[in-house]
């Protein structure tokens, strides 16, 4: 799954809301799964830290389902975990170098748009293998008065 935002600062609330939509895509495609391990690199600024593991704690009551998280060692962008979001930029930019009209991205939103445009699960006759989701900066921002609360 591939989040795509207008919210520069990868955070505790961002990874929080993150986590909300990968739950709730998880819940809604595929029902019978009853625990998420969540697997990336080792980034404390945006991992492991301990706003980051009380959300893992409060997992279970937030979003309704179990949750783990796995930490690899930290690769700077050659990890496993980084192989999807290089997927996404290599299609928009395979497409920006063939002088695609929609490729003049100019917000995230409209970044998003192509990909989701691209990967499409319409088009396929099997699901697209990248789930593609948006979080509005607004929508980033409101999670901090819900956590500041917790």
């Amino acid at each position: 799954m591939v989040l795509i935002s207008d919210y520069m600062n990868h955070d505790s609330k961002f990874v929080w809301l993150a986590q909300e939509n990968i739950a709730n895509f998880v819940k809604k495609q595929y029902p019978e799964v009853k625990k998420i391990n969540y697997v990336s690199d080792g980034a404390a600024d945006h991992f492991k830290n301990n706003y980051t593991m009380l959300n893992l704690f409060h997992h279970k009551k937030d979003f309704g389902i179990e949750a783990c998280w796995t930490f690899s060692a930290t690769d700077h962008s050659k990890g496993p975990c980084d192989g999807i979001g290089a997927t996404v930029q290599a299609t928009a930019t395979h497409a920006t170098l063939q002088g695609h009209p929609d490729t003049n991205f100019q917000s995230a939103l409209g970044f998003w748009s192509f990909i989701c445009d691209k990967d499409d699960r319409s088009q396929f006759n099997e699901p697209s293998p990248i789930e593609c989701g948006f979080m509005p900066k607004e929508q980033v921002e409101k999670i901090y008065q819900q956590a500041s609360e917790r």
